[in-house]
């Protein structure tokens, strides 16, 4: 099963960069708000002669030693979720900017991810499996509205 999806993640990657255009990136990163979006939040981004935009669904652990990565959940913010990226995407590309989407990984209290270490053999297994999950899921997002970059590993 997981050969399948990481095969299914390698095809994603090579039909996007088949399908790619060389073009030069002027892009920005748009944090997350706790609400959807609108022309007051899309136009400055386009003012700045912007043609893509990072946008960044948010998975969180506990602590630098939790296993289990939580993420699109009522308690985050709406544009960290499934829903929010959608909703996102569908805004900038309305004006033509493309979209990459960059899952990332954040400790509570802010820590360093660098620092994340897992107690036990068993508890790596975990998180990896969990990383996987996250990863995946944001692939899936990706995937339906067809982003331009999928960007994973920051």
């Amino acid at each position: 099963m997981k050969i399948d999806k990481l095969l299914f993640i390698l095809f994603f990657f090579i039909q996007i960069s088949c399908n790619s255009q060389t073009q030069k990136i002027n892009g920005l990163s748009f944090v997350s708000s706790r609400d959807s979006i609108n022309d007051s939040h899309v136009n400055p981004a386009k003012n700045t002669n912007a043609n893509y935009v990072s946008l960044m669904p948010f998975g969180s652990l506990a602590t630098l030693n939790s296993p289990e990565i939580w993420f699109n959940a009522n308690r985050q913010w709406f544009g960290e979720t499934s829903e929010g990226i959608k909703q996102y995407a569908s805004k900038f590309k309305n004006v033509d900017v493309k979209v990459m989407v960059k899952p990332q990984l954040w400790v509570r209290r802010g820590e360093f991810t660098g620092y994340i270490e897992m107690k036990s053999e068993e508890d790596w297994t975990k998180l990896e499996d969990s990383y996987e999950k996250f990863i995946l899921f944001h692939a899936m997002t990706a995937r339906e509205i067809a982003a331009e970059i999928f960007c994973i590993g920051t």
